[in-house]
Parts: C-alpha cells; structure tokens; sequence
C-alpha cells in the first residue's frame, strides 16, 4: 500500500473513531519503518485480517479494538519483541493468542 510512502518520520498513526471503511491491506505499514504506534480502534475496518501487515519491529502499540475484522491475528504480531499494548477485542476474530503475549 502507498498511503503511508514517503513519510519515513512518522512515528504514530492515530486514526481511531474516523469512520473508515473496509479492510487492512498487506503490507500496509512497510513504508513507516519508524512507526511505534498504530491505533484504528472504533472504525468498521473488515474483512479477514492480511497474513502480513508488514508492521515495524520497534511496534510498541497495535490498537485495533471495536471494528469487524474477521480471521486471525497475523503471526508477526507475536514477534515484535517491543510491543507493550495489543488491543484487538470487540472484532470477530478466530482463534488463540499464544501464552507468550
């Protein structure tokens, strides 16, 4: 995805209670390698989450609370040794978390 490209400095991405609509794309953060907080909680994002979001290793905050997304939880999420705050209630996810989060 391209909504992000050529802002190498930014660092939060808050666009919660924003009304936006559809789903996440793959590899929707590969061009924010800075990136340490993504909060899109209190949208109607859907659709089965992407395999991978290409999500930053210095992610210390993965908001994406009260929406409608369905599958599961990208494995690399469970990788990001920095991340603090995983917030993905209120969805229609499937599956299990493992113990280590």
């Amino acid at each position: 995805s391209k909504m992000f490209e050529g802002l190498p400095r930014l660092y939060l991405i808050d666009l919660a209670v924003n009304k936006l609509y559809g789903a996440l794309p793959a590899g929707l953060f590969a061009p924010t390698p800075n990136v340490t907080q993504v909060i899109l909680s209190h949208n109607f994002l859907a659709d089965d989450m992407p395999p991978t979001l290409a999500l930053p290793a210095c992610m210390t905050h993965l908001h994406l609370n009260d929406n409608f997304l369905t599958g599961t939880v990208p494995p690399e999420v469970y990788g990001l040794s920095q991340l603090r705050s995983l917030l993905v209630g209120s969805n229609l996810l499937q599956g299990t978390l493992p113990p280590s989060l």
